[in-house]
């Protein structure tokens, strides 16, 4: 009797705690990287505005609110190649999304870029942290006038909050 009553309140309780439960979670994150996109430069005397867009998959080894893959935008601008600021969203399978701001000096093999986590929809509203990586490759090419790029890198880590 005591054996039957002991598994119906594990069966009520596993169906009425939502799993994966993510309020009040802070964690520290890992995993990597790769982007494609474009870069452009345009000129206006005396200005140069550089410019560039990359989408591709964040692939965590330790994740967010128990999430390892995300899909990638970001879109970056800067008045020189060594000051570049960017703005990205990361969206999970199920549509929650996570929006980044990143500096980094270059888009160049070795160069760090850092930023915090400043937002989110869904499971990740409210969410704050920091991010850092370090591109450890990139390749260049050209195509209809822009320069096209690939970056990856496998050092992607960081902390986060959700309240």
């Amino acid at each position: 009797m005591f054996r039957k009553s002991f598994l119906r309140l594990l069966l009520t309780l596993f169906c009425i705690i939502p799993v994966g439960a993510v309020a009040g979670e802070s964690a520290t994150i890992s995993g990597a990287w790769l982007a494609n996109g474009y870069q452009q430069i345009f000129v206006s005397a005396p200005i140069k505005l550089y410019q560039f867009d990359l989408s591709g998959h964040v692939s965590m080894t330790q994740g967010i609110a128990g999430e390892l893959d995300f899909w990638s935008q970001c879109v970056g601008i800067g008045t020189s190649p060594e000051d570049i600021e960017a703005r990205c969203l990361w969206q999970d399978l199920d549509g929650g999304s996570i929006i980044l701001q990143l500096r980094g000096q270059s888009l160049q093999e070795g160069v760090e870029v850092a930023g915090n986590i400043v937002g989110g929809a869904g499971k990740y509203a409210g969410i704050t942290g920091t991010v850092a990586f370090t591109w450890s490759a990139l390749s260049f090419g050209r195509e209809e006038g822009r320069t096209v790029l690939t970056g990856h890198t496998t050092n992607l880590g960081g902390e986060y909050t959700i309240p």
